[in-house]
């Protein structure tokens, strides 16, 4: 099993090494063919070879997708200034958005781990609150 990992590690090295999308294109092909004549035990050992590196893009694709569906609302005008949405969330966007606990990102808050110039509070909103959307902590 050992080779076929190899094999395919070489095969995606060699994909990603290509210098235009028709070279990467015909690339692919001939990786999914070698791919397509492996036995199901050998196809199975190697989607859980990759299965790690697919849950890491996953779980990255899921949080773009979020911060785009913020940024397609628009933004909020307040006092002279501009706040876009994706880039300003809300305390519960920035908790799922991170995979956070509310409670946790509201302490930060509290704690100034997230300092106070990259929280906006909008009284005339309901006192919304604002989060600039970025990592205050690894793992956010």
């Amino acid at each position: 099993m050992k080779k076929i990992k190899m094999k395919s590690d070489d095969y995606m090295a060699w994909v990603r090494s290509a210098e235009s999308d028709e070279e990467r294109d015909r690339r692919r092909a001939e990786y999914h063919g070698w791919y397509s004549n492996l036995s199901e035990a050998e196809k199975t050992e190697l989607r859980e070879h990759f299965r790690p590196e697919l849950e890491k893009l996953g779980d990255r694709l899921r949080v773009l997708q979020g911060i785009a569906d913020l940024a397609l609302k628009g933004s909020i005008h307040y006092e002279g200034e501009e706040y876009l949405l994706g880039e300003w969330v809300t305390i519960a966007d920035y908790a799922r958005l991170h995979n956070l606990k509310l409670n946790c990102v509201t302490n930060w808050i509290k704690r100034e781990v997230i300092p106070a110039e990259n929280v906006k509070v909008f009284p005339a909103l309901n006192n919304l609150r604002l989060v600039r959307n970025e990592a205050y902590r690894t793992g956010a």
